[in-house]
């Protein structure tokens, strides 16, 4: 399944995006998260 989250906000509004996205790429799925640029370096 691909999966695009968005989020437009804070870094609050990320975290817990980033955390579902590492577990869902572990499940197989192709994960992404549309927000500001300033959040690129979170994650994997």
């Amino acid at each position: 399944m691909i999966i695009t989250a968005v989020a437009v906000g804070t870094r609050g509004d990320v975290n817990p995006l980033v955390e579902l996205g590492e577990e869902m790429i572990k499940r197989g799925h192709e994960f992404r998260i549309l927000t500001h640029e300033a959040f690129k370096t979170l994650g994997g």
